[in-house]
């Protein structure tokens, strides 16, 4: 965890406060890359899609993830 960027620590004390249970977080959780799913497939054909037709493209979004905590 010393490697820990500043951006992963302030999420990591947004979502759980308490640091001793950082490393659940950081070593027991499966994390999936948005990269590989379907919509991002669908986003880079659309966006590819509008840059060959010159349109003009606004990027919106929000990633939510549930956490619980304890």
């Amino acid at each position: 965890m010393e490697q820990m960027t500043e951006l992963t620590k302030k999420v990591l004390e947004f979502l759980e406060p308490d640091t001793s249970k950082w490393e659940y977080w950081t070593t027991s959780q499966p994390l999936n890359s948005i990269s590989e799913s379907a919509c991002m497939e669908r986003f880079k054909k659309r966006i590819a899609q509008a840059v060959s037709n010159c349109e003009k493209v606004i990027v919106a979004g929000d990633y939510d993830c549930g956490a619980t905590r304890s």
